[in-house]
Formats: structure tokens, sequence, C-alpha cells
């Protein structure tokens, strides 16, 4: 009735490719999230895509089973060793909504449904996660600097056609999902003729 689901969007990568864990809380009963122990790991550096907040609950089905599903985290983990590397459990003491005694006469008046209900304090956990981390390929191009992922680079200027001493506006874009930072853009070659100004 109560539980956490841990979520990998990949259970296999290279060296420093991105994966992004989703945690969610599932519960069949009213509850309030009372605290969190976030999942540690060893072999990853982390990035939060979704910070902590309070529980927001949506409706949802398993299996013909009504569920209350809250997201609690969501991280980008880049695993910095390679091997089968595991993320601990996340844990989290919730509030739960219990009903302790039959109503009849009078108080079945929905009015004093609230009178009867009380809390059980409940200790849930995640699995932990094992993730396999592989190593690069044994020839990597001499310019490689780690970056792992799916990138797109683009270059654009904002005319090809001025004056002498206009400007000319030069954009270079990178964008995808992995570990940007790695990124290390050689210079731009631009004619000696050319003032350049960042």
């Amino acid at each position: 009735n109560l539980f956490i689901e841990a979520k990998p969007n990949k259970e296999e990568v290279f060296l420093g490719e991105q994966v992004t864990i989703t945690y969610r809380l599932f519960t069949r009963s009213n509850l309030s999230v009372e605290s969190i122990e976030y999942p540690k790991s060893v072999g990853f550096w982390s990035e939060d895509l979704l910070p902590a907040r309070a529980a927001r609950f949506n409706n949802t089905q398993i299996n013909g089973v009504n569920y209350k599903v809250a997201t609690l985290y969501k991280s980008a983990m880049f695993p910095t060793q390679t091997g089968r590397l595991d993320i601990s459990p996340m844990t989290a003491i919730c509030n739960v909504e219990t009903s302790q005694r039959k109503r009849r006469g009078v108080f079945d008046d929905p009015f004093f449904n609230s009178m009867f209900k009380e809390t059980q304090r409940k200790f849930i956990e995640s699995d932990t996660l094992s993730i396999t981390v592989i190593p690069y390929p044994e020839t990597p191009p001499a310019d490689f600097t780690g970056a792992v992922g799916d990138f797109q680079i683009e270059s654009r200027i904002d005319t090809f056609a001025v004056n002498v001493n206009e400007a000319v506006t030069f954009h270079l874009t990178l964008k995808g999902t992995g570990n940007l930072n790695q990124f290390k853009i050689s210079q731009v070659g631009f004619p000696q003729s050319m003032e350049v100004f960042p």
C-alpha cells in the first residue's frame, strides 16, 4: 500500500555518461511525509534535476489498483569510475492516516470522520540500484575530453554582408544531453583582418 520506486533511465552506461534517476512515492492512503534521507553513492557525482519539495500527489493505476503518486526527487548522476556501482536506497518516514474505530449512529455523518482518524509512522525505503559502468573504447580520439552523451554543435552569423567597420555577430551553440561541462571548445579561427570581441 506504500512504497518508493527508484527508476533509472538506463542501467548500463559509459564512464561519464548521464544516468537520470527518478524517485516516486506511491500510496493508497492519505499521508504526510515527515522526513526523507536522500540516496548516497560512491563513484558518481550528481546534479539535482528536481530538488526536494513538498510531495504533490496525482492519481494513477497499477494493474487496476488506484494509487496516489508523487515525484520526490530526480537526479542526474555521472559515474566517475567503471564497474558495477551501487546507489543506496532513498528512505522516508511518513505519517499514514488510519481509521481506528467504526462509526455508529449519529457519528456516521461524514462531518465526524476526522474525529476517528489517527496516524501511524511508517519507515519505507526504495531498492538499492546497481548501475554497470563500462570503460571508453581502447583508442578514443586524441582530442577526447570525457564528454559522453548525445550532443549537437551549431554556428551561425547574423548577416552575410557588411561594410568595413560594421559588426557581425557570431553564435556558437552546444546542446544535448550528457556531461556538457566536460566539453572544451577549441579556438575559432577568425580572419586576421577582423577585430574580435567576446
